[in-house]
């Protein structure tokens, strides 16, 4: 098996191996210092760890700048005091994190860390209003089953510890959340949250210390000069901020899943070697059962994240569609991935063709240039949109209209009828995954991207059909919307980057910066591609943004309030979302008909997209 990988698995798995191996001793290196030296001055350990890594942070600023894997920019003010609730909530995380460690044996500490999980979840729901499928909710459930019966015997005799790291848990969740919409709406990744943590982080550390009086503590304390007391704070320093460095690397070059994965593994032998050295943990049969049900938890939970992520997938019998005539059926199929015989994309350009030839291929439709938009739009009509579609994506072919719908539980492909919005066709997709953004090519294959799974699965529209699949990479790790040019597919992932990819591998081509006058244009979604144009939805924003895609300019607005935007709900979920345009009327005088709508609104709107013919010499290719 081993000599079959490619040098591209073999990285994946060294670096999960070193992720693993570099977390695992860590953990030890902290419970030493805290549990073994005795040192109690967790804000001056935490100075120490946060030092190092700033430290490293300017000095790659200057060694390697621009580095696309370390992502370091330049300092800006208004980052920086984005960022302070950031910072004020790594100190907290670590520091409350280690007075845990302190007060609870190894084992105990990992099992009940693993409430992180439903923590996360929880606020999630809240925050976006998605939740994971009932499967992992059941292991999730499992893990905490596990958690509760381990240490149960032991509650009032660690009750402290616990609620340190109960508490460490839910800042976990929190500081993730906000660390995820921290990044996306300032541009700050990798080791840039790293120093921009540091900046807050290590002043604030320092001055906790000084106030709870750690500085007079760690004066009078007994080992502060022992040659093996100084190595092991020097060493767990250092490897805190290398520990970053590995999480980086391990997320970029393995998939979130991967890496979800080898945490888990890391966590079973941490425990077991954390119980042979350290003092302190009493194998009880309820701790020994309960760690087991932990694990038995925390191993169906790795085996759903690798099937949602697709790494499980194989070839399957075809499954047929579902058809209905309204709302979609419960009982429709999961994903399969089969052999989908495409050839490729053609490489050879093709003529301009006159307007108003109906026979033209859908590459030589989507290529015509021979008009250009206005910026201006009318309204045809509107007409019911199913309300409890959560739009993700919309696409036309042959004068047929697609959907693509999101949610956990929830998410689908449908034909709707263009003329009345009732449901034609669907096909659900697994409940693992969040169904994103469409596209649909030649042959009628249209690609749907997923939000955190990092896989494009790929439906025949005509038969509703799964045909194959193949993981993505993205600027944030998440696929959001989708368009096809006639030649490659375009991606927004929620950043300010538009992303060219192979329609066929899904790997990377270009990323392209996309700006305005007022700077760049964040949380792009939806997408479609018109007279060689993307049109793209910004969350949250009524309006359709026009993009240059060589340049990633910003060419206009088209502002949907027109149509009637409903009113927000609390939750803040129906915002506008989706349009799709038929490429047989590019050429049309008369506009180029679209269609409109956002997610669970209950009504969509067809639009004609105003043109005029292209200026002399703008119509090549």
């Amino acid at each position: 098996m081993f000599a079959k990988m490619s040098p591209e698995t073999w990285k994946g798995l060294m670096i999960c191996v070193m992720y693993a191996a570099c977390s695992t001793f860590l953990s030890m290196m902290y419970k030493a210092i805290l549990s073994v030296w005795d040192f109690q001055c967790s804000f001056i350990l935490l100075a120490c760890q946060v030092s190092a890594g700033l430290g490293f942070c300017l000095v790659a600023m200057q060694v390697a700048p621009g580095s696309p894997l370390l992502q370091l920019k330049p300092f800006k003010t208004e980052t920086f005091l984005a960022s302070l609730p950031l910072g004020l909530l790594y100190v907290a995380n670590l520091a409350v994190g280690w007075w845990g460690l302190a007060l609870v044996d190894v084992p105990m500490f990992l099992a009940i860390r693993r409430t992180t999980t439903v923590m996360t979840m929880v606020i999630e729901f809240f925050m976006i209003g998605t939740a994971p499928s009932v499967f992992v909710r059941l292991a999730v459930g499992v893990m905490m089953l596990g958690t509760i019966v381990a240490g149960w015997e032991s509650f009032n005799d660690d009750f402290r510890g616990y609620m340190f790291t109960l508490l460490n848990n839910l800042i976990t969740a929190v500081q993730l959340n906000f660390a995820k919409k921290f990044r996306n709406e300032h541009d700050v990744q990798g080791f840039g949250l790293v120093f921009y943590n540091g900046l807050t982080a290590l002043p604030v550390s320092l001055v906790l210390a000084g106030v709870l009086g750690e500085f007079e503590v760690a004066a009078n304390f007994e080992h502060l000069t022992h040659p093996g007391f100084i190595a092991a704070v020097l060493i767990a320093s250092v490897s805190g901020a290398f520990m970053t460095y590995v999480v980086l690397l391990c997320a970029t070059v393995n998939s979130p899943t991967a890496t979800s994965v080898t945490g888990n593994i890391k966590d079973i032998v941490t425990t077991f070697i954390g119980a042979s050295l350290f003092e302190g943990f009493e194998p009880t049969l309820a701790k020994v059962l309960g760690l087991g049900i932990s694990f038995v938890g925390g191993g169906w939970f790795s085996y759903l994240k690798l099937e949602e992520s697709g790494a499980l997938a194989k070839p399957a019998e075809p499954v047929k569609a579902t058809i209905v005539a309204g709302p979609i059926e419960e009982d429709a199929f999961e994903e399969s991935a089969v052999d989908s015989g495409d050839e490729g994309r053609p490489l050879a350009r093709v003529a301009v063709a006159p307007p108003g030839n109906a026979s033209l291929s859908l590459r030589e439709q989507l290529q015509y240039r021979g008009h250009e938009l206005t910026g201006e739009y009318s309204i045809v009509r509107s007409f019911p949109h199913d309300s409890n579609a959560f739009t993700q994506g919309l696409a036309m072919f042959e004068g047929r209209l697609f959907e693509s719908t999101g949610l956990y539980g929830h998410s689908s492909v449908r034909e709707l009828d263009p003329q009345t919005g009732a449901v034609l066709r669907s096909i659900r997709m697994s409940d693992a995954v969040f169904g994103e953004g469409m596209a649909v090519m030649e042959q009628g294959l249209a690609k749907v991207l997923t939000w955190r799974a990092r896989q494009a699965f790929e439906y025949n529209v005509s038969t509703m059909r799964p045909v194959s699949q193949q993981s993505f990479q993205s600027e944030s790790g998440e696929g959001w919307g989708l368009a096809y040019d006639g030649d490659d597919l375009l991606l927004t992932d929620g950043s300010d980057r538009l992303q060219r990819v192979d329609r066929r591998t899904m790997r990377p081509i270009t990323s392209t910066l996309v700006h305005g006058s007022s700077g760049r244009v964040r949380l792009l979604n939806e997408a479609e591609w018109v007279l060689g144009e993307v049109l793209a939805n910004v969350w949250f924003e009524d309006y359709i943004v026009r993009i240059d895609p060589g340049t990633g300019r910003v060419l206009g607005t088209l502002d949907m309030t027109r149509v009637g935007i409903p009113a927000r709900r609390a939750d803040g979920n129906n915002v506008l979302n989706g349009i799709a345009c038929d490429p047989a009327t590019f050429a049309d005088d008369g506009g180029v008909r679209c269609f409109v709508t956002g997610k669970q609104w209950d009504r969509m709107h067809e639009v004609r997209l105003l043109t005029q013919p292209r200026a002399a010499g703008g119509a090549s290719l």
